[in-house]
C-alpha cells in the first residue's frame, strides 16, 4: 500500500484535480487527486473527482467497489447514486443508470448536471416523450422556457456583436478578416451609428441594452442550431491578421468547446492568462474571458441555461461555467482596444447572487498543456 506524505493543501489539489478532469485529461486527475482521497476518505468532493476520472479513463471495475460502499453509507454518499448511474451507463445498462438517476434526483431534485445526465440517456433509448418532460424541467430549473436544441451538422459559423457608432472601424476589419462564405452575421446597433456598405449581406437589428440581456434575446439555442461556431466578440476588438478559418480549424483539431484569441500585450486587460504568450499554437486553459469568447453550437445550450440578466445583467463569472473544454489561442492574437467597465455599480453584488443561484465557484486560472 502506497504511503503518502501528510497534505497540507488538499483544497487547492482537488481544484488542479477538478481543472484536470474538465479538461478530459483523466490519468492527470487522478495523478493528483488519488492522494486526498488516501489520507482523508471522507473528503466527498475529492472522492467525486477521483471516481469520475476513474470511470472516464474506462477503469468501471476499479471504480464500482468504492462507489457502492459510498451507496451503501446515505450519510456521506454525496453523488454516489449519480456516479452509479454514469458507471452503469459505461457498461451498457441503460435502465440501471435510469432508476439510479432518479435515486439521486429524489435527494438532489434541482441538479440540473443530473438532468441533462438523465436527457442524454433518454435520447439514446428513443423515448421523445421522456426527453421533451426532461427539457422542461431543465428549463425551468435554469430559468429559461428554451428546451435544448439538437445541433445540425454545418460548416458556417455566426458573427455576434453589439456595435455603436465607436466600434465601426473595427467592424470594418472585422468584414475583411470573416469571410461571408463561412460567415453569418447578426449585428445589434445600439445607437444611431450608420452602417452603410457594411450592412450589405447581414442581419441588422437595432435594440438597446446590456449584452448579456441581448444575447438571452437574439442567440438563443434554437438561432444557434444550425450553426458550428458562434463568435460572441464586444466592438473593441481589433482584429488585426486575425485568419477565422484557421482559427475554426485550430478549435476542430483540439476539440475546443469554449475558446479565444490571446490579447496583443497593448491590450487593455484584466486577466494575465489571456495575454499573449510564445506558444507556437495556444493553450488548453480552464479559462476563457468572455469579452471576446467563441462557442461550439453543441455547447451552446448547456451555457444558455447559466445566463440570466435578471440576476446579472454585466456577466460577471459567465466565464467561470464549469462547461466545456477551453482554449486560448496565441497564434493570431487581437487587441483589446478600450478600458473595460470593471468597476460598475451592482456588478460585483450581481455576481455573488449568479455563483450562489447556479452553484459555481472560482478555481485558479491556469494553462494545463500546449494546443496542437
Amino acid at each position: 500500500m502506497a504511503v503518502y506524505p501528510k497534505l497540507d493543501d488538499s483544497v487547492g489539489i482537488v481544484e488542479e484535480a477538478s481543472i484536470l478532469l474538465q479538461a478530459g485529461l483523466y490519468e492527470d486527475s487522478l495523478a493528483k487527486v488519488r492522494k486526498v482521497v488516501a489520507w482523508e476518505p471522507q473528503n466527498q468532493a475529492a472522492r467525486n473527482i477521483f471516481y469520475k476520472a476513474l470511470i472516464q479513463a474506462g477503469n468501471v471495475a476499479y471504480a464500482e467497489p468504492g462507489i457502492l460502499s459510498a451507496c451503501a453509507n446515505p450519510p456521506t454518499a454525496g453523488d454516489a447514486w449519480f456516479l452509479l448511474s454514469t458507471l452503469r451507463l459505461k457498461q451498457g445498462r441503460r435502465k440501471d443508470a435510469i432508476g439510479l438517476l432518479k435515486r439521486h434526483l429524489d435527494l438532489h431534485p434541482r441538479d440540473i448536471e443530473a438532468w441533462s445526465h438523465m436527457k442524454v440517456i433518454t435520447d439514446g433509448a428513443g423515448d421523445s416523450e421522456l426527453g421533451e418532460q426532461i427539457d422542461q424541467v431543465i428549463a425551468e430549473l435554469s430559468g429559461t422556457a428554451t428546451p435544448g436544441v439538437p445541433v445540425k451538422a454545418s460548416s458556417r459559423s455566426l458573427y455576434f456583436s453589439p456595435v455603436g457608432k465607436n466600434g465601426l472601424e473595427f467592424f470594418r476589419k472585422i468584414r475583411a478578416r470573416f469571410p461571408d462564405s463561412i460567415f453569418d452575421f447578426l449585428i445589434i446597433a445600439y445607437d444611431d451609428a450608420e452602417f452603410g456598405e457594411l450592412s450589405a449581406g447581414i442581419e441588422l437589428v437595432r435594440d438597446r441594452g446590456q449584452k448579456w440581456r441581448l444575447i438571452k434575446k437574439y442567440l438563443t439555442p434554437e438561432r444557434v442550431a444550425n450553426y458550428e461556431y458562434v463568435f460572441m466578440w464586444d466592438d473593441d476588438i481589433d482584429p488585426g491578421s486575425f485568419d477565422s478559418a484557421q482559427f475554426i480549424e485550430i478549435l476542430r483539431r483540439n476539440h475546443l468547446d469554449i475558446a479565444q484569441p490571446s490579447l496583443t500585450s497593448d491590450s487593455y486587460s484584466f486577466h494575465p492568462i489571456t495575454v499573449q504568450r510564445s506558444s507556437e499554437v495556444g493553450r488548453l486553459t480552464n479559462f476563457v474571458e468572455i469579452m471576446c469568447p467563441v462557442y461550439a453550437a453543441k455547447t451552446w445550450p448547456a451555457i444558455y441555461s447559466y445566463i440570466d440578466p435578471d440576476i446579472n445583467e454585466f456577466g460577471w463569472g459567465y466565464d467561470l461555467i464549469p462547461i466545456g473544454r477551453k482554449g486560448i489561442v496565441d497564434a493570431m492574437p487581437v487587441r483589446h482596444t478600450r478600458p473595460g467597465q470593471s468597476g460598475r455599480a451592482g456588478a460585483e453584488s450581481q455576481y455573488f447572487a449568479w455563483c450562489k443561484r447556479y452553484n459555481v465557484t472560482r478555481n485558479p486560472f491556469v494553462s494545463i498543456k500546449p494546443l496542437e
